[in-house]
């Protein structure tokens, strides 16, 4: 039961703070819901599966990719990597931070920092 209520509760938090992103110029401020209570968040693969969902959700929310304007691609850019970052916050689990930034998993880092 814990387990539903947090991943409701973790997914809203996900949705508001891809609603609290900056969009480009013209792109009225919208939220897209990122469910994740199909994945496991303690296993890389399904902590990597989350992150690429993020990424489609901040893609999509910030708009389409605008060629030749140089302002507006790194405003969308700026929208893009800020939606992912406070979604990856919202969601708060050092498996998913650690996919979203390339690192190890957090317990591969603990093993790796003991003393001999």
């Amino acid at each position: 039961m814990r387990r539903v209520i947090f991943l409701a509760f973790a997914t809203a938090s996900v949705a508001a703070a891809a609603m609290a992103a900056t969009a480009p110029a013209g792109k009225a401020t919208e939220h897209i819901n990122v469910s994740y209570a199909d994945l496991n968040l303690a296993s890389r693969a399904g902590a990597s599966a989350l992150v690429g969902r993020i990424r489609v959700a901040a893609n999509e929310l910030c708009g389409p990719e605008l060629v030749g304007d140089l302002g507006r691609m790194a405003d969308r850019a700026k929208c893009v990597r800020a939606t992912q970052d406070r979604a990856i916050q919202a969601v708060n689990r050092p498996t998913v931070t650690a996919a979203y930034l390339g690192l190890p998993q957090p317990d591969a880092v603990a093993l790796t920092g003991t003393s001999r």
